[in-house]
């Protein structure tokens, strides 16, 4: 990666000194994402400062997706919850306000006064929702958990009352619920207890499990997960319960009045928690709850990491990073961990509501970046793609090359995006460098407007917009376009077009900001530049 050290000037009595030699390079683009956690002296080339809406695949950087509208609620309240009914002909997806649920299967708007269940309660949190889809004798279920309704359910048809006996509020006081080897298991507005029915049963007495007195640093019963040990329905799953003020208890077996049968295998203490219950996910047999530290891997606890250990961390190389979001925002509702296998990615969506930052992590080889301008405050998958509901009442699905667009993908808003290379030295620490020109290669079915130029010494600003004009669309649109002569999707173009660039110093960087239409990938650039003397 690094040239030889180049030859510097030689001074002789009376005599010149050699020309200064123009070197050349390859620099591949930052697969490994963005680093936070360590010093910009010592970065590894493959890594970068930030990466703002193009992110980290295995083959280079690729400009995220945008969104097109699926759906419009009249009552412009904010969509707390998108939730699916996955039931083969009579699936259902329904997004969840303060003001009540509806049925948006059908997209498109929504009128107000259609809600399919009307909230007896519509202040404070009322919205952020849990829930599973659940199947037993009876059928399928979509149960769900209102943090100031409780408990209801929806059984295809209608939705009504969940019908759990045993705490003394009913079906109002329970929170959180998850399955759990065929149980369903609830958590109770403000105590220490889960309830927990018998295997099958979605309504019926329950019974109360006390675990508050389990955790060492007290406070309330938060949520309780279901961690799929071997990624599916296995009998290794584990049952967690994560505690207000930081602690986590792990519990193998099955029944939980058998005491043979049932117990606590482990507990850790895991720090301040970010609001909400939606902070802990399953992927591939892994467990990650967000917490003050970052997404830490309860499967690597479990093997024996310390939580201090930064390697027990998935956001290790961004812990900076998500640490001051996390300060900033922590009491704030709006935190969500979703998974998108459209793209092979794990997604923190946070409360930031200026930007919409969002945290995004490449699954297979766990490289970070970072997303805005995406306004997301909760969001699910159905059918492979990520549906989002947004703060103005409006549902969006994350597909295509453009933001904003409508209901056929038509009419979107470029997406900008910015990145900075890791400083290096080129391999003379020393000596001033002067960068000549740089080449950048993209792979896109549509060119994008950009701008690169070296930036010198620990400059971390992004690049300003000065000058970027807006892309232009050069595929067609289906209906619109004429056959033979018309271009259409596909990243099938190279294009690589140089730049000159100005400035001088020891360490180098590459800023890039361009603006995209299409789709586009970075896979690198040339770059030219010669070498002064030591300082």
């Amino acid at each position: 990666m690094y040239p030889a050290s180049p030859a510097y000037p030689t001074f002789n009595s009376g005599g010149r000194s050699q020309q200064q030699t123009v070197q050349s390079a390859s620099v591949a683009a930052p697969v490994l994402g963005v680093q936070s956690n360590k010093s910009l002296y010592d970065m590894d080339p493959r890594e970068c400062i930030y990466a703002y809406n193009i992110l980290p695949r295995e083959y280079g950087m690729a400009v995220r997706k945008g969104y097109y509208l699926f759906a419009e609620i009249d009552d412009g309240a904010e969509i707390r919850t998108v939730m699916e009914f996955p039931d083969g002909t009579n699936s259902k997806i329904f997004a969840v306000t303060n003001l009540g649920i509806y049925d948006i299967t059908a997209g498109g708007t929504v009128a107000a006064g259609t809600k399919a269940y009307t909230w007896a309660f519509g202040g404070g949190k009322t919205g952020f929702c849990s829930y599973v889809f659940f199947s037993n004798s009876s059928g399928n279920h979509l149960l769900v958990c209102d943090e100031v309704n409780g408990y209801i359910k929806f059984d295809g048809a209608a939705w009504t009352a969940g019908g759990i006996s045993g705490p003394i509020g009913g079906d109002e006081d329970l929170v959180h619920v998850c399955e759990y080897k065929e149980r369903l298991w609830f958590t109770e507005r403000d105590t220490g207890r889960a309830w927990y029915t018998t295997a099958g049963a979605i309504t019926g007495t329950a019974t109360a499990y006390e675990l508050g007195r389990k955790f060492t640093h007290g406070g309330y019963l938060r949520a309780l997960y279901n961690w799929t040990i071997d990624g599916g329905d296995g009998g290794d799953d584990y049952l967690l319960a994560v505690g207000d003020s930081g602690d986590l208890l792990v519990y193998s077996g099955i029944d939980p009045a058998d005491a043979n049968s049932f117990s606590r295998i482990g507990n850790w203490y895991v720090g301040d928690l970010p609001a909400g219950r939606r902070v802990g996910s399953n992927f591939g047999g892994e467990f990650v709850l967000l917490c003050a530290g970052g997404l830490v891997s309860i499967t690597k606890l479990l093997r024996g990491a310390d939580i201090g250990d930064n390697t027990a961390y998935l956001t290790n190389n961004v812990a900076r990073l998500i640490r001051n979001v996390l300060e900033s925002y922590s009491a704030s509702e709006g935190w969500h961990l979703t998974l998108s296998p459209e793209d092979n990615s794990l997604v923190i969506t946070t409360p930031e509501a200026v930007t919409n930052l969002q945290f995004v992590m490449n699954l297979t080889t766990k490289a970070w970046g970072m997303t805005r301008n995406v306004p997301a405050l909760c969001s699910m998958v159905y059918e492979r793609e990520l549906y989002f509901g947004d703060r103005s009442g409006t549902i969006w699905i994350q597909s295509g090359n453009t933001d904003s667009a409508d209901v056929n993908g038509a009419d979107g808003d470029f997406i900008d995006w910015t990145l900075l290379s890791s400083y290096q030295n080129l391999g003379s620490p020393g000596a001033n460098k002067r960068m000549q020109l740089a080449r950048p290669l993209f792979l896109t079915s549509g060119a994008p407007a950009y701008q690169i130029k070296a930036v010198y010494d620990f400059e971390l600003g992004e690049p300003a917009e000065t000058g970027l004009v807006s892309p232009a669309f050069t595929n067609s649109l289906w209906g619109t376009g004429a056959w033979d002569d018309a271009v259409w999707g596909g990243p099938e173009v190279v294009t690589y077009v140089g730049a000159g660039t100005s400035g001088m110093g020891r360490y180098l960087a590459l800023a890039l900001r361009g603006r995209s239409l299409s789709t586009t990938e970075y896979a690198g650039a040339d770059v030219l530049w010669d070498t002064g003397g030591l300082l």
